[in-house]
């Protein structure tokens, strides 16, 4: 797992207490489709136009990857580009359009993407504290070595 803070110094600028308990501990793993179909309040599988029309999108998911190789330049380049297949977000806030779900504060990001001939699975959790350029990224990856469809 890959974790980007905000810091100066050895201090932390993000104020941890202020972000929900949902998005705190130990990170979610993927989410089943089953899961994502019996919760529609919290889960929006993101149509493809969401997915082309915000490109922070790719940019998680090029991260992901950019994390699965451990920061090796190298061997992530030679991995690129990279095809996003399916993404769900997952969050607690409520939106009267579900595809707002995109803009939540805090929002889990669930990610299947292939590169190179090979599947991968990322939870990609983002959460704020409420103040201006505070945000977390956490990102855990891993190779879909079953064939599923999730």
């Amino acid at each position: 797992m890959c974790v980007v803070k905000i810091v100066e110094g050895d201090i932390c600028l993000v104020d941890e207490e202020a972000i929900d308990k949902f998005y705190r501990g130990v990170m979610p793993n993927f989410v089943s489709k089953q899961g994502a179909v019996n919760d529609k309040l919290r889960f929006y599988e993101v149509q493809e136009q969401d997915i082309c029309a915000n490109d922070w999108l790719r940019l998680y998911t090029e991260f992901a990857l950019f994390s699965f190789w451990r920061y090796n330049e190298d061997g992530y380049e030679s991995c690129l580009p990279v095809e996003i297949k399916k993404i769900i977000v997952e969050t607690c806030e409520t939106h009267r359009e579900p595809r707002l779900k995109l803009k939540s504060s805090n929002a889990i990001f669930h990610i299947n993407f292939s590169a190179k001939s090979c599947d991968y699975k990322s939870v990609v959790r983002r959460t704020t504290d409420g103040k201006p350029g505070h945000i977390v990224l956490e990102i855990n990856t891993w190779k879909n070595d079953q064939q599923s469809s999730t």
